[in-house]
């Protein structure tokens, strides 16, 4: 549709494709919406780490290194990337399959708590109704890592556009009487129509999880028709979530406390990142 193309990224790396985009100074005019899924607010590596790999996988390919130019490097056939991955010529995390995302990052939430230090009681404090420890991490890195880094990047995007946030927490039909939350990007199958014939949702999708679907879908079709979304906008003041479950429930000052004290932490240590040696 002309004047209105859409940018859309599902899952860890696409989500952080898409910002990366929305950041660049070549992509103005490219497209005019976008949709960031599963975007993670975990360590990024370092510029000359990135030139310093992107020049090891040249070279490994048959390049000239360093020299090579991005016309040549976008020629590389999808065999030489494998061979690269293989030989851990990445900075990418493995493939992740039956574990945490955090954890196939390195991030161990037992240990993260343990680093907290005094600093836990605080965390406990926003966690009134969490005794079991493991639970306690488990969410320390969800929200420290996801939630918290989603709600920063809409506040941020806020003040220069509309924007709208969500937090699905459906669960389907196979999932209901399992302990724990929704699994990582467990809104994919329903945003794309395709819970019947993914075979990824533990069991056959009732009534309830169609529904969830045509919802969902007709939201993000919407979206990229129009640029809007059939709920209220999120900026700083509001804070406000669309928690999507098994009705679409409206959330002002969603998980406010607990995020914001997370985001105050995360600005710091930027802060500290930004005023330490290598930068200056």
């Amino acid at each position: 549709m002309p004047g209105a193309s859409r940018c859309s990224g599902s899952l860890r790396a696409g989500g952080q494709g898409v910002l990366a985009l929305m950041a660049s100074p070549l992509a103005p005019g490219l497209f005019q919406r976008a949709i960031v899924q599963s975007a993670y607010g975990l360590p990024s590596h370092t510029r000359p780490r990135a030139v310093a790999m992107g020049a090891e996988l040249a070279e490994h390919a048959g390049l000239s290194g360093a020299r090579a130019s991005l016309d040549e490097l976008r020629r590389l056939p999808v065999d030489k990337l494998l061979e690269a991955q293989a030989a851990k010529l990445t900075l990418a995390p493995s493939f992740v399959v039956g574990a945490s995302v955090a954890a196939a990052f390195g991030v161990d939430s037992a240990r993260l708590l343990d680093q907290l230090g005094r600093a836990k009681v605080l965390v406990k404090t926003l966690r009134p109704g969490v005794i079991d420890e493991g639970q306690l991490g488990r969410e320390v890195v969800r929200d420290a890592l996801f939630t918290a880094y989603a709600k920063r990047i809409a506040t941020l995007h806020s003040a220069k556009a509309p924007t709208w946030r969500y937090y699905f927490s459906h669960r389907p039909a196979g999932r209901r009487s399992e302990p724990g939350g929704v699994g990582h990007g467990g809104e994919v199958p329903y945003v794309h129509g395709n819970t019947r014939i993914c075979d990824c949702l533990g069991a056959t999708p009732d009534a309830l999880d169609d529904a969830v679907e045509r919802r969902v879908g007709d939201a993000w079709a919407g979206f990229a028709r129009t640029g809007a979304l059939p709920w209220e906008r999120d900026d700083r003041v509001r804070g406000l979530v669309m928690e999507i479950a098994a009705d679409d429930i409206a959330r002002p000052r969603f998980m406010r406390p607990r995020l914001n004290a997370y985001i105050l932490a995360a600005n710091a240590v930027q802060r500290g990142v930004a005023s330490g040696p290598a930068a200056r």
